[in-house]
């Protein structure tokens, strides 16, 4: 015969404050515009328009990879939420659901820095390109 547990009660206080604290906002590590950029020469520009191009893709790249993380972050907390409903030890499905949410908000962060950097490395390509116009650079 089957049997529900339940998770021992400073196991689910633990949860509840994992699941409640705030994450930090994402930090811009990209400048728009820097110092220097008016004295740039036309392939110092375009090395570091080239530079934006990847550090866009690359960022892109790291949000998709964090978004995928995430479904599988998710499944596996509601496996193991699942299985805690039914272990004979009580809290173990809870540290597996804890585990997976932890990892949800980790993907959640490193989604939200990619598109972040994605957005400013952006930004600052569009105004080098604005000094490479202005400049006749071919």
């Amino acid at each position: 015969m089957l049997r529900k547990t339940v998770a021992s009660p400073l196991f689910a206080i633990g949860f509840a404050l994992a699941a409640c604290t705030p994450t930090p906002p994402p930090v811009s590590t990209i400048d728009r515009v820097q110092k220097g950029d008016d004295d740039m020469t036309c392939p110092q520009l375009q090395a570091e328009i080239d530079k934006m191009d990847g550090i866009s893709k690359a960022s892109m790249s790291q949000s998709d990879q964090s978004r995928q993380s995430m479904g599988t972050s998710s499944t596996v907390g509601s496996a193991a939420g699942l299985g805690a409903s039914f272990s004979s030890i009580p809290f173990l499905g809870g540290a597996a659901q804890l585990a997976a949410a932890q990892s949800t908000t980790s993907s959640q962060q490193k989604m939200q820095q990619g598109q972040l950097d994605a957005s400013d490395a952006k930004a600052r390509k569009e105004h080098l390109v604005d000094i490479a116009n202005r400049k006749h650079c071919g």
